[in-house]
């Protein structure tokens, strides 16, 4: 299988693909910046498919275009790395060290007090899909248990919750953040 470098120029089965990886250096890196919109997460990107390559020893000639095989390798590290970030809660270990045990405290009753007034925003709604939301969200219930309960379909329950979640970030701004905060639970 002939093997095409930069500008097309073929490559010879000794070169090895850590080679073509250190030739192009500088462009995977601007496009790593591309995608994680942030130099040193890039350069980690860029880093990280290096240590992929020399582990796995991949063999040149059964690579036709190394260079788009960079890229693509790039792509999905930086894809994975913006899903990873996504889904973690970050906390500041500086801020977790400062925080004292009254605070967590306050916290919780803060929650409490939350949790009683989302009856309240709840008000407008039948009592059983007032009871159900507070059982999912609240007590972590499964929805298809829910739904059986109801007598509905667990997709039919689940737009009826993303609805009524909406509501009520509509009407009380300050519980947004605690209504997307529930959606992750």
């Amino acid at each position: 299988m002939k093997c095409l470098g930069a500008g097309g120029k073929l490559l010879s089965d000794e070169k090895k693909l850590i080679d073509v990886f250190a030739d192009n250096y500088a462009t995977l890196s601007k496009f790593a910046i591309m995608i994680v919109k942030n130099k040193d997460t890039a350069l980690d990107v860029v880093q990280n498919v290096a240590l992929v390559i020399v582990s796995k020893a991949y063999n040149i000639s059964e690579i036709k275009n190394p260079i788009a095989f960079l890229l693509t390798c790039v792509r999905r590290t930086a894809l994975n790395y913006l899903r990873n970030e996504s889904r973690l809660c970050q906390m500041d270990p500086v801020i977790l060290e400062q925080m004292h045990s009254d605070e967590y405290r306050d916290a919780s009753i803060d929650y409490l007090e939350w949790v009683m007034s989302l009856d309240t925003y709840l008000e407008s709604y039948s009592p059983q899909l007032q009871k159900a939301f507070i059982m999912h969200y609240v007590d972590g219930y499964p929805l298809d248990e829910i739904s059986k309960d109801l007598s509905m379909t667990q997709n039919a329950l689940a737009q009826q919750f993303k609805r009524m979640r909406k509501k009520i970030a509509q009407t009380s701004p300050e519980f947004k953040a605690l209504i997307m905060l529930l959606t992750f639970m």
